[in-house]
């Protein structure tokens, strides 16, 4: 049999094969979630706070209701409205309406029996509170187009807004929470998140004027 007779013919079944499968995989979560991902990163990149940024943040979360309506798993687009939450609480300083968007996703969570995905939300809601610059994870990092993050701005060298008392305590209430939900579940990843977190709140008690003992328990 001739071999460029074969090659030809194998290359006729690989080319139909993979549009057979593009084809398909167009239809999947995973493929009409990246779109998603690509608003987000543009929105990121955009001045913080500016028309253009609202504006983009607001067409995502119209995108990200849209595709749990039409079937998508809302666990799918979870972790992304969680980070949008977080965004709009940097960005635009809407407290209100990130902490409406974490505690609509918990009930989902709830609904679902989803003991984890309520810990993320708590843990979510902890960080609206006391690190409205970005949770401890973000610290240092900073996002550029065409990077796999999702960082909206460099947090090194930005001040981070000054967090009083009640807000701390209110953190700390959340954190328990998730930490709770966290042991429940097994989850020991999410155990050492809030753990961080516990460190994080240590440093602002002690920048409040408590104990700076309390930090070294957590380091």
């Amino acid at each position: 049999m001739d071999p460029l007779y074969d090659m030809l013919k194998a290359l006729l079944f690989w080319v139909n094969r993979t549009l057979e499968v593009e084809q398909f995989a167009g239809w999947s979560p995973a493929c009409r979630f990246r779109p998603l991902l690509e608003q987000q990163r543009a929105a990121v990149v955009q001045p913080l706070g500016s028309p253009q940024q609202l504006q983009m943040a607001e067409r995502l979360e119209r995108g990200i209701e849209h595709l749990t309506l039409s079937g998508v798993p809302f666990q799918t687009t979870a972790p992304l409205l969680l980070e949008m939450a977080g965004f709009h609480r940097r960005a635009f300083r809407s407290s209100p309406h990130a902490e409406e968007m974490v505690l609509q996703l918990q009930e989902k969570y709830l609904g679902a029996g989803d003991v984890v995905g309520m810990a993320h939300c708590e843990v979510k809601l902890g960080d609206l509170a006391s690190a409205p610059a970005g949770p401890p994870e973000y610290w240092g990092s900073t996002v550029r187009p065409g990077l796999d993050s999702v960082v909206s701005a460099p947090l090194a060298g930005s001040s981070e807004p000054l967090v009083g008392p009640d807000k701390i305590e209110d953190a700390a209430c959340h954190y328990e929470t998730a930490r709770s939900f966290f042991e429940q579940a097994g989850f020991r990843r999410g155990l050492a998140t809030v753990e961080l977190r516990r460190g994080y709140l240590a440093t602002l008690r002690a920048r409040n004027g408590g104990d700076g003992d309390d930090i070294l328990r957590h380091l």
